[in-house]
């Protein structure tokens, strides 16, 4: 399905989560207190999803533009950069 932000905030939470798992991009997954906060992309927005670890049950579904919370998932990400060789130097 294609919505926006507003559209995708107004659904309930079990249509959210259908969203998410259908449509959205999982990206990486970060703990906080009791929480697994995963990540995903879903259309051009970013969306939380936080799984309580000892009550096993999802307890929020946040939406967001911008990449200011991205912080936390970018320090996790490792990047392997293709080596190239040298040019020019003799």
């Amino acid at each position: 399905m294609n919505m926006n932000q507003t559209e995708f905030a107004h659904l309930c939470q079990s249509l959210k989560l259908k969203e998410l798992t259908t449509f959205g991009t999982y990206l990486e997954y970060i703990i906080k207190g009791p929480y697994i906060v995963k990540l995903f992309q879903y259309e051009n927005f970013y969306v939380e999803t936080y799984l309580h670890i000892q009550k096993d049950r999802i307890d929020g579904i946040l939406a967001f533009n911008g990449t200011n919370k991205l912080t936390p998932y970018l320090k996790k990400i490792k990047l392997i950069l293709p080596v190239s060789p040298k040019i020019g130097l003799h």
